[in-house]
């Protein structure tokens, strides 16, 4: 509409200069009568064009209403997508874990982890009041026994071995803390399938052994041993809050070590 009102004036004033010159137009007594008309017939065009300038003005409020609500509508879609992703990513985690926990629970259950256990559950029982000590001799026993075999004699025997036992133990759990302090399996998810009393092999023994190893065979001072990454990783599998020096403490304080 606004383009009209501008086309129509563009000719108004095109035209004016012609009609001027026009002999009718001066019998008719000259230009003042018809500026006259041209007058009126200009304030019309002024309206018209006021009129059509608001007119643009409300078009361009709609386009912008339109505009602000067709964004309105892309941010809800794009939160929307955002909601969806977030949820294909958690599922896919979930499943990812559930797998994870899967794969762990069938390297738990197999026959060479029932049998470690065992062997080492059935060490504790057997030597509770100074396990420790007669860990440490074990060990080198079977230390310089290894030394005098040769090819496949030494990996055959050193299967057999508590030391090796103790330390299929110790790396299974050590995975699992990795995998609890990466978040690719849960604490909570990891204690539905490992409770207290599973975790009662690296409370008691494994892990006293561990530092008296440290210690004994390594020759590790104990600030060396509080700081042993592999032990602080095992003790976040635990609910209540451990600490080396309080273990070492407590060994101790039970004529451990």
């Amino acid at each position: 509409m606004s383009g009209t009102i501008v086309l129509v004036a563009v000719i108004y004033l095109t035209i004016l200069p012609v009609l001027q010159d026009l002999e009718f137009v001066k019998t008719l007594g000259g230009t003042d009568k018809l500026g006259d008309s041209f007058g009126i017939i200009s304030s019309i065009f002024s309206g018209l064009a006021f009129a059509g300038l608001i007119w643009a003005i409300l078009l361009q409020r709609q386009d912008l209403t339109l505009q602000r609500y067709e964004l309105k509508l892309t941010r809800e879609e794009l939160s929307g997508q955002k909601q969806a992703l977030m949820n294909q990513n958690d599922n896919m985690q979930r499943s990812n874990s559930h797998k994870v926990l899967s794969d762990l629970l069938l390297e738990y259950r197999s026959p060479a982890m029932f049998s470690a256990i065992r062997i080492v559950w059935q060490f504790y029982r057997e030597n509770k009041a100074n396990f420790v000590e007669v860990y440490l001799k074990q060990w080198k026993k079977d230390k310089r026994i290894l030394e005098k075999l040769s090819g496949d004699k030494v990996s055959v025997y050193e299967q057999q071995t508590l030391h090796y036992k103790r330390r299929l133990v110790v790396s299974f759990y050590v995975l699992a803390a990795g995998l609890v302090s990466i978040d690719v399996i849960s604490k909570e998810d990891f204690h539905i399938y490992w409770g207290e009393e599973d975790l009662d092999i690296l409370k008691k023994i494994a892990i006293p052994i561990d530092l008296a190893f440290a210690m004994d065979e390594l020759g590790l001072s104990e600030s060396e041993v509080c700081s042993n990454k592999t032990t602080n990783l095992l003790l976040q599998l635990f609910d209540e809050e451990m600490h080396i020096p309080n273990i070492i403490a407590r060994m101790k304080s039970e004529n451990l070590i």
